[in-house]
């Protein structure tokens, strides 16, 4: 996904989504996928085993291993499942012709539970500090993310690998890239999760209220609403998220996705299978409900990945001076 990184007008604000692999970059200690999958991983996105001559790694050697085996699982995950027919969506009973929430109440209702729109827009910045753990992955990727409300411009460190990415307004460039995905695509990939229930009220979204629907094992019916977004939005307007909302507290409970950006996906295959990411819990700061945990899961059930957010802000001041490109720096030229 390629997400909100074009400048909107003053007071207004971008979007962006997805999660997926690249099909390229560091080499790792390949692992055996821990769950179910039907099908072939395509040649082109396997890894060789690493060999350690070693028998002591240092800190750094240690982190690299990790990132090698986070990009072995990674491209198991979603290629392993881009390369099989999609699972079949849940059953949704259709929304009655008579009643039933309409998409702005709805919408309207999710954004006033997690504390209201206005209050994240005039937020000068958001920020918080990630840990995405893949499954069957020993490691977990942490990084720290700063975003500047209205342009999306953003700076991101990644602290266990001294390596950074920033986002400019015009180009992703980074610092020691050692991740096989391009720091275009990785930007704000877990911004746009988090920050969903605002996000859905962005220019150029459109929202449909399909019914009511259960996900996975969980017994409750959500309203869900389609979310697409019209042409030339963002990098990857063909996304898509269907957004469970839960009845009773009015909150985004979960989401179902797919992913478009071009470079990271197998030639002839245009999007990556449906997943669903659950929030497991959340916390309040000043005044907006954001998550602290969250579940990605595939179709079947089967665990895709983990992480957990903390260090919250929606106050920091944004350095300009991140956005410099240092001496050394490489943009990012991948394809949306």
């Amino acid at each position: 996904m390629g997400r909100g990184l074009v400048p909107l007008p003053t007071g207004e604000v971008a979007r962006g989504r997805g999660l997926v692999p690249s099909g390229s970059g560091v080499d790792g200690a390949t692992h055996e996928r821990k769950i179910r999958i039907v099908g072939r991983i395509d040649s082109r996105f396997t890894t060789r085993p690493a060999q350690c001559e070693r028998e002591v790694m240092s800190r750094e050697d240690n982190v690299l291993n990790h990132i090698g085996r986070f990009t072995s699982v990674w491209l198991s995950c979603l290629f392993l499942a881009g390369c099989t027919q999609p699972a079949p969506a849940p059953e949704i009973a259709p929304a009655p012709e008579a009643s039933g929430p309409a998409v702005p109440d709805v919408v309207q209702e999710m954004v006033d539970a997690h504390g209201g729109l206005s209050k994240w827009r005039d937020a000068p910045t958001v920020s918080f500090e990630d840990a995405l753990k893949l499954a069957g992955a020993e490691a977990p990727l942490v990084s720290r993310v700063t975003v500047e409300q209205g342009s999306r411009r953003l700076y991101t460190e990644f602290p266990e690998m001294d390596m950074r990415l920033a986002w400019d307004g015009e180009k992703a460039w980074s610092v020691d890239w050692k991740l096989p995905m391009p720091p275009r695509f990785l930007s704000n990939l877990n911004y746009y999760f988090l920050n969903l229930p605002w996000l859905a009220f962005d220019p150029g979204v459109n929202l449909d209220v399909t019914g009511r629907t259960k996900f996975l094992d969980d017994p409750t019916e959500y309203v869900e609403v389609k979310m697409t977004f019209d042409a030339g939005v963002g990098d990857t307007p063909d996304d898509y998220y269907y957004l469970y909302v839960d009845p009773d507290t009015g909150r985004l409970k979960a989401t179902r996705y797919v992913v478009t950006y071009e470079t990271l996906l197998p030639e002839g295959v245009e999007s990556t299978p449906e997943h669903i990411l659950v929030f497991d819990e959340t916390t309040t700061v000043d005044g907006l409900v954001v998550p602290t945990h969250y579940t990605i899961y595939e179709l079947d059930g089967s665990l895709y990945a983990s992480c957990s957010i903390h260090d919250w802000s929606f106050s920091r001041p944004f350095d300009e001076s991140r956005l410099e490109m240092p001496e050394g720096a490489t943009v990012d030229g991948s394809k949306p």
